[in-house]
């Protein structure tokens, strides 16, 4: 190997350029290396190929015959792979029995110590005329390519790029097509630098899932083959491929979540894909924990059906019968969607910990999802009963189950009766959500403080059919501005009086006059001569249902608008609102 030291100074340079944390990156193995060395003849191997090499160390022929403490001062690294001639490695050897040694040799036959336990197991023989300097350089390439990978993952992981981003890179290094799985075997991501050439991944990018009969296969070879399998794997069963396909199972907090595929085509070494699998998956489980800690950590196979639903995506028969066997939603008469939107700054574990809780909703008849950085729960019922989703009912269930919690608002759709509404029930739990500020004013102007924190549609269409108008510019025609709570309102403002409450109070309490003197602590006659001289001024009568609606509606456009006087104008007002709806 004396080839070698003609280039010392540049490979004490590279050396030194990948410095201990990045030797920590290394992905070298027994496995990797043999299949990079496929290019030459293999003359011996040991029979364990999982053994991990930081950096290599290319030893000097001459320096080992003239210096004595040469070996003594270069081979104290277990962690490195050391390279010379077959002449040199039995001293190696026994020099340190826990050095690994790539040794070459002109000859096609194998020395008999070689084959030896005691040497067999750290040795690696390969046939090459002349060459040395060229492996040395080839194996240079090697490592410094593999930290660069490596390096690669790292980076896409911090920088929070895309699990496809991540699936890509290692596709290049592979050369083949990679897959990822949730635990119900819906597809998370897949590469798109290589396309599927087996029937069953082409279908999972086509469907979104595996079909029924593979899923129930996959399921049953998982079990037998037992749930706390930590490494890839190797399928030989065929029940995807042809082909041997490499499994990887993602666990987060002890639980597996993920299934990473990679059916094998490429002329790399399939011990030496598990190998390669084994470090892209550790990297794959940051990205997809990322991923999760950004929403809600929630084991929940339902949720990418339900959220291709809120989506409007097309699914085949075959897709939502694969999809919603495991669930009662199939049989489900009835339904009503809860969204719960965290306050800024929740803790991840907060939010996993309101998760559990939601499971106890509705009897345990509910199936909870992460989607967009919320928690929506879909509630279900097997037999009709209107009763069941009544909004004081709902609150209850709501007020038990997250008894003490409040970090937290609760969006309620109306009740539905079909999955194909599921869109539009999420938009009305969000319409709910977006209008929280302006539905707790309403509840402070009433004197009637909102406790629980949830919000229905109900309470918020009005306000959204406000901002609708205003947004569509049809504010005018609905002869709004000036109206007899504008006027009121001024008056109040600048005298002092509350004749604006007293007549909200009088519409909430259904013109009962005794009900609003309770409530305002003033005389039943008091309350009714005020009423009188509103009617007699704006020459209106409240025994008019349709007068009533009117001034209904302009309250609702006062709540809207409260509070934002000086800060925003109103329309500007309006138009956040009908953003945050959208």
């Amino acid at each position: 190997m004396d080839d070698e030291s003609n280039a010392g100074k540049e490979l004490e340079s590279m050396q030194s350029f990948f410095s201990e944390a990045n030797l920590k990156r290394s992905t070298l193995t027994v496995n990797v290396l043999l299949s990079f060395l496929q290019q030459f003849p293999i003359l011996a191997q040991p029979s364990n190929g999982y053994r991990r090499f930081t950096w290599y160390k290319a030893l000097s022929h001459r320096k080992i015959m003239g210096e004595s403490s040469y070996l003594q001062s270069c081979i104290e690294d277990p962690r490195k792979l050391y390279i010379c001639s077959i002449e040199d490695a039995r001293t190696v050897l026994d020099q340190r029995s826990f050095t690994f040694v790539l040794a070459t040799t002109d000859e096609s036959t194998v020395p008999s110590w070689a084959l030896e336990s005691n040497y067999r197991e750290h040795l690696i023989l390969i046939q090459i005329q002349g060459a040395g300097f060229y492996l040395v350089s080839c194996i240079q390439s090697l490592f410094s390519g593999l930290v660069a990978w490596a390096m690669t993952l790292d980076r896409i992981v911090l920088s929070s790029s895309s699990i496809t981003e991540l699936l890509d890179e290692c596709t290049l290094l592979l050369n083949n097509f990679i897959c990822v799985t949730d635990s119900g075997f819906n597809l998370v991501s897949s590469t798109t630098k290589l396309k599927p050439v087996d029937d069953s991944f082409v279908n999972l990018i086509q469907n979104d899932c595996f079909s029924i009969s593979e899923i129930q296969e996959l399921e049953k070879m998982f079990k037998a083959n037992g749930e706390t399998q930590k490494r890839p794997n190797l399928d030989n069963s065929h029940i995807l491929s042809q082909n041997s396909v490499v499994h990887a199972p993602i666990f987060f907090h002890g639980e597996q979540f993920f299934h990473l595929f990679m059916p094998c085509s490429s002329d790399i070494s399939i011990a030496a894909a598990i190998d390669l699998i084994e470090v892209a998956s550790r990297y794959l489980t940051k990205a997809c924990s990322n991923y999760w800690n950004t929403h809600i950590e929630l084991l929940s196979p339902w949720y990418k059906v339900l959220t291709r639903y809120i989506n409007r995506k097309e699914m085949n028969k075959n897709y939502l019968e694969a999809q919603l066997s495991s669930t009662k939603l199939l049989k489900a008469v009835q339904f009503r969607l809860y969204c719960i939107e965290f306050q800024k700054g929740c803790r991840v574990s907060y939010r996993t910990h309101i998760a559990d809780l939601s499971k106890k909703l509705n009897g345990e008849r509910c199936y909870p999802f992460a989607y967009r950085g919320t928690l929506l729960v879909l509630c279900y019922a097997e037999t009709e009963d209107y009763s069941r989703f009544a909004k004081e009912r709902c609150i209850e269930d709501i007020d038990t189950a997250f008894a003490g919690e409040d970090d937290f608002n609760v969006g309620l759709s109306r009740t539905f009766r079909s999955l194909d509404n599921l869109s539009t029930a999420y938009s009305q739990a969000r319409i709910a959500l977006n209008f929280t500020d302006v539905i707790d004013e309403e509840h402070r102007y009433s004197d009637i403080p909102n406790e629980s924190r949830c919000y229905d549609f109900d309470s918020a269409l009005h306000y959204y059919l406000l901002v609708l108008a205003f947004q569509q510019h049809k504010h005018e025609e609905l002869n709004m501005r000036p109206g007899v709570v504008e006027s009121l309102q001024k008056e109040d403002d600048s005298f002092g009086t509350n004749v604006v409450q007293l007549l909200w109070s009088y519409l909430l309490n259904e013109r009962n006059a005794t009900a609003v003197s309770r409530k305002l602590n003033m005389h039943r006659n008091t309350v009714i001569y005020h009423i009188e001289k509103i009617e007699n001024r704006y020459g209106i009568s409240f025994d008019d249902l349709a007068n009533r609606n009117s001034i209904l509606m302009e309250f609702k456009l006062l709540f809207l608008t409260k509070g934002y006087k000086n800060k925003i104008d109103c329309e500007a007002r309006l138009r956040l609102c009908q953003a945050k709806a959208d």
